[in-house]
């Protein structure tokens, strides 16, 4: 049985991924991302969260992302997040940037053989974010009961539509239906290893797969008229096996088994500005948003980014794959990649050598003397 594992916080590793025998140590380089989804249309979920080159998160508060523990501690990297996120990597004119300033990891949690449990995790935002809920609201969920078998259910996160396949620069989404403890334990599926704190959610073809670890789970509801939707968030990506596998659906920690410890901690020791925490009635306006850095998918910092891989042979690097003269680099450069981009957009700083993309050091003119000729 091969494992699709909990899934790394390091975007930057993605197309490195590999599956993993059950009993095996996780893979730090292994990620959960969307199958058999589409583009989602922008706006469709402001509370979704990208943690910058990494995993995905849900905005439950003004100033708390829940995610997931295993994605790791993200007052470290610099990167922060974007909540909001429709474009990778990019602050688009509605997505906002903030820096993570405190974590919290669920207490409970725990990683046994590649399965994780009670994978939640609490981002403390540096600056609030207010969001348009008058057409779109986030409740979690504290129901029991809630989903049931064969609800629909929506995921999403930025990824490959296969294992091991190509990134995405949109965000995308799928429907995936809940598939109950029951089924999901049977012996010709996980075989005894879902507990209460997760649930399962997919069929064939249908999935989260890798890098969307942290993300959210939510059962949608639409009003009579159209005009709200409800967004209830039953779960958060945690782990699975394989990508779209008929037998094994993806798998989530369940938010209404840790709601109290979840609401508790983001009150209490985040001291957020949520609504449903003590003496907070009206969460503040929106601060001045962070300044974020120049992180999307193009050649102004003129690094190769680290994420290009080759079709061919997966080797890690641009200069790997952009060997030979001057004229093949062109050429190579120039040949169109994925989703719109070309190789130069991927790898600025090799391509430069060739004189391609925006980082390639121009020719320096020889000015010409227009004057009258010296003897």
């Amino acid at each position: 049985m091969k494992l699709r594992t909990i899934k790394s916080a390091l975007i930057s590793a993605l197309a490195a991924s590999t599956s993993f025998v059950a009993e095996s140590t996780p893979d730090d380089n292994d990620f959960l991302r969307i199958v058999g989804g589409k583009n989602a249309t922008e706006n469709k979920y402001p509370y979704f969260v990208q943690m910058v080159y990494g995993c995905g998160g849900t905005l439950i508060a003004p100033d708390v992302v829940l995610f997931a523990a295993h994605c790791g501690d993200w007052t470290k990297p610099v990167d922060g997040v974007i909540v909001g996120a429709y474009r990778l990597n990019t602050v688009t004119q509605d997505a906002k940037y903030r820096i993570c300033t405190k974590w919290i990891p669920d207490p409970m949690y725990s990683l046994t053989n590649s399965v994780a449990a009670h994978d939640f995790a609490l981002c403390k935002l540096n600056e609030p974010v207010d969001i348009d809920n008058s057409n779109i609201r986030l409740e979690m969920n504290d129901e029991s009961s809630v989903p049931s078998d064969g609800d629909a259910l929506h995921t999403m996160g930025f990824g490959t539509i296969k294992i091991n396949g190509p990134i995405s620069f949109n965000l995308l989404d799928v429907e995936v239906p809940y598939v109950t403890n029951e089924k999901c334990n049977a012996a010709s599926s996980y075989d005894g290893k879902i507990k209460d704190v997760m649930l399962c959610a997919g069929e064939s073809g249908m999935d989260s797969c890798q890098g969307d670890s942290g993300g959210p789970l939510v059962k949608r509801t639409i009003s009579n008229d159209g005009d709200t939707i409800v967004d209830t968030l039953v779960g958060v990506v945690s782990w699975g096996v394989g990508c779209g596998d008929p037998n094994f659906p993806g798998v989530y920690s369940r938010v209404s088994e840790r709601l109290d410890w979840i609401k508790e901690t983001t009150c209490t020791d985040l001291q957020s500005v949520a609504p449903y925490c003590p003496n907070n009635s009206t969460p503040p306006p929106t601060k001045a948003p962070t300044k974020a850095p120049t992180i999307s998918l193009s050649s102004s910092d003129c690094v190769d980014n680290s994420e290009f891989r080759s079709n061919k042979d997966n080797k890690n690097s641009c200069v790997s794959f952009l060997k030979g003269n001057r004229r093949k680099k062109k050429r190579l450069c120039k040949k169109p990649w994925e989703n719109n981009t070309f190789v130069y957009h991927w790898c600025p700083a090799t391509c430069a050598k060739a004189r391609i993309g925006n980082c390639r050091k121009k020719k320096k003119r020889k000015k010409k003397n227009r004057g009258k000729r010296r003897n």
